[in-house]
């Protein structure tokens, strides 16, 4: 009677402990499934998706009751930055509206299979002139992007496809966007573009500027200029269809969170002549919103003139 008692307890400690392993089993089989989809050349966003909230979810299971292997160590990391897949075709923006001498709106993701997100928000000043707000081209439109989201409570990264599952840039995503927005309020191509350089942005351009002006000891504006042109920032502005092919990079005085603008040649033609991509300072008000300093001169551009 012992022995089966006994036999009988170690059956339920043996099954507990399977149990307790099957959602580090079905992370690491859902965690599989996704990678291997999103191998293919036509993997499918609302399959991908799916896939990832399902391994998310068995993920959480998992910690409850952790049974440690190299495979669940390595799924564990992998969907601790879990990237969500949008078709282009998801990608929306809110109508502008007009607040404090400005035309504004948001980017919003649709994710398949989850709620909508805002990745971005851009502004359009303008001067009001009998009960209209214009803009003559002395203040230059902005944007503030970013594909680190919110979905379903956890951080995550959106990626954005288009035709044949083929990667689209966030950034130029927004330009297209922001140019048709431009187009629709003020009824003209916009021929000027401001942009700030923040965070990741702001740390590549830091670097590229190092390199060229104290390795390769080039002057301090054929540093700056070319290293707005080596990262990301410039490299979607000079590509097809913007034309972006100027910039004026002014440093800034330490402030952590410059801004930069960009003035170029529009993606279609214009009577006026092309003007130049620059950075420009942060205002007080910017500076107030971002109060951290770095040691480190940070740029600032600003429409050439």
């Amino acid at each position: 009677m012992f022995a089966r008692l006994m036999g009988f307890v170690l059956g339920l400690l043996a099954a507990g402990v399977l149990h307790a392993a099957e959602p580090c089993t079905e992370m690491v089989r859902l965690h599989r499934a996704h990678s291997a989809h999103a191998a293919q050349a036509d993997s499918d966003p609302a399959t991908l998706n799916r896939l990832l909230s399902e391994a998310l979810a068995a993920r959480d299971a998992c910690f409850t009751k952790y049974q440690w292997s190299r495979e669940v160590d390595a799924a564990v990391d992998a969907l601790s930055h879990p990237v969500y897949v949008v078709p282009a075709a998801s990608i929306s923006s809110s109508e502008a509206t007009l607040a404090q001498n400005a035309y504004e709106f948001s980017l919003f993701a649709a994710i398949p299979g989850h709620d909508k997100v805002l990745w971005g928000t851009a502004s359009m000043p303008c001067k009001p002139l009998d009960g209209k707000c214009f803009n003559e081209g002395a203040e230059s439109p902005s944007m503030v992007i970013g594909t680190r989201v919110t979905v379903d409570g956890r951080p995550a990264v959106i990626q954005i496809r288009g035709e044949e599952s083929k990667r689209l840039a966030a950034t130029s995503v927004a330009l297209g966007i922001l140019h048709q927005q431009f187009q629709h309020v003020f009824g003209r191509p916009l021929a000027e573009l401001s942009g700030r350089l923040a965070e990741l942005n702001l740390a590549n351009f830091q670097q590229e500027f190092a390199e060229r002006r104290y390795k390769k000891s080039q002057s301090e504006d054929a540093a700056k200029v070319e290293a707005i042109k080596a990262i990301s920032f410039g490299k979607h502005r000079m590509a097809k269809p913007f034309n972006y092919s100027r910039f004026e990079v002014e440093l800034g005085a330490g402030s952590s969170f410059p801004s930069s603008s960009a003035v170029t040649r529009p993606p279609f033609p214009i009577e006026c002549p092309p003007r130049s991509m620059s950075p420009r300072r942060t205002d007080a008000h910017e500076r107030r919103a971002r109060p951290h300093r770095r040691p480190a001169r940070s740029p600032s551009v600003s429409p050439a003139r």
